[in-house]
């Protein structure tokens, strides 16, 4: 089976352990009394037969509008630094709609973590579960 978007189910949430790694980035939400918006459901684009799965941890940053991410490979989490270059698409209307993905420090990964991320990146398309857009193209600056 190959990578999928999806919202990740309760079981998943607790296997994967996202939700911690996502607590290191938004700690507001360890406090008990403070909970996630109702509204807010974790996603991934995952291939469950390979162990291998794909989430956002964080929007852009305010400096160089790189996002947080977590790459795991067969239970080996990588944190990865991505943000989408200004060579790609302004408007959902564009035919293709194009997403180009720049990676901060691309040296320090081998080649197959980096085809992975392809893989994965190029199904999550537009906004992985939350928007697809038709005709979309992912291209890598990486």
């Amino acid at each position: 089976m190959p990578f999928v978007n999806e919202y990740i189910s309760e079981d998943d949430l607790n296997k994967s352990g996202i939700e911690e790694v996502w607590l290191r980035y938004h700690p507001i939400y360890k406090r008990t009394d403070r909970e996630r918006p109702k509204s807010f459901r974790f996603s991934w684009t995952v291939d469950h037969e390979r162990n291998i799965y794909f989430a956002i941890l964080t929007g852009p940053d305010r400096d160089e509008h790189y996002m947080t991410c977590l790459l795991s490979v067969k239970d080996e989490r990588v944190i990865i630094y991505l943000r989408l270059s200004g060579d790609g698409s302004n408007r959902y209307s564009d035919v293709p709609y194009k997403r180009v993905w720049e990676l901060k420090n691309n040296s320090k990964y081998d080649a197959e973590l980096l085809s992975i991320l392809k893989e994965a990146l190029s199904v999550y398309g537009c906004d992985g579960i939350e928007r697809q857009v038709p005709n979309t193209v992912v291209e890598f600056l990486f």
